[in-house]
């Protein structure tokens, strides 16, 4: 081999080992761009899920200070029922009081006017004079409608006692559920061997139709989708107060299991 062809040979290898440094570079671009693409794909993965982490959180707290109004709210009724019985007791005692001064008056009334009918004419320490009788009769008459206007507020308490006992004893009925279908497996899932179970929060409205539906919990989207779609078809009997009105029910939980045959 002469000289030139030495040459040649070199010139040959170096351009091959340039091409080959190029092709290189080419593909390190190319990773380092789809690099940076999975990594903006995961940050707004991680945004989307602490988003829904916060709406929970929220949701959590509000139910918090639902549980703790209502928990003050029937401390302070039974505070008020106390209250009203404290009251009760005192008025009945205070018109037992009446019933028997009442009887006594009436029994010295009739031995008097008996001692009168005996003898009118007759004075005597232990007889009193027809004034005297008559102021009694007054006393006893008004005594009598002091009485009455207890048995009237006594009657009263009781109504009211009875009415706050029905409203404390009350309780609310939960929307149940009707008719539920099963959900369709995805085609795509089944695919990709995925599988868990999807964990979903709905409300139902008075006419017992699911409403905002949320995922709390979830393997993948996809299967996300398909426990939403199922959901949404539920049929629930709604929710009752305590006078069978229908009213709107928050927060239940619901699952669905997405599992392969094997």
């Amino acid at each position: 081999m002469n000289r030139r062809e030495t040459l040649r040979g070199r010139r040959h290898n170096r351009d091959s080992s340039s091409s080959t440094g190029f092709t290189k570079n080419i593909i390190l671009i190319f990773f380092v761009i789809a690099l940076i693409g999975l990594s903006a794909f995961l940050f707004q993965e991680n945004k989307s899920i602490e988003a829904k982490l916060s709406s929970i959180q929220t949701s959590n707290n509000l139910l918090k200070n639902q549980i703790r109004e209502l928990r003050e709210e029937v401390s302070d009724q039974s505070m008020t029922m106390n209250g009203l019985r404290s009251d009760k007791d005192l008025f009945e005692e205070e018109w037992t009081n009446g019933l028997i001064r009442n009887s006594e008056l009436e029994k010295e009334n009739r031995r008097l006017r008996n001692l009168i009918k005996d003898d009118p004419l007759r004075k005597s320490s232990d007889v009193l004079d027809l004034d005297t009788i008559r102021e009694l009769e007054s006393e006893i008459k008004i005594l009598e409608d002091d009485l009455k206007k207890k048995e009237d507020e006594i009657r009263n308490l009781k109504a009211e006692n009875s009415s706050k006992n029905d409203a404390i004893n009350c309780k609310v009925t939960r929307a149940k559920v009707i008719r539920r279908p099963a959900p369709i497996y995805p085609k795509r899932a089944l695919d990709r061997d995925i599988e868990g179970t999807v964990k979903l929060s709905l409300g139902v409205s008075t006419s017992g139709r699911p409403i905002d539906i949320r995922v709390l919990s979830t393997p993948s989207d996809i299967l996300s989708n398909a426990a939403m779609s199922a959901a949404r078809k539920i049929s629930f009997s709604p929710s009752k107060d305590c006078y069978g009105n229908s009213i709107i029910d928050q927060n239940l939980t619901i699952s669905y299991s997405f599992k392969m045959d094997k």
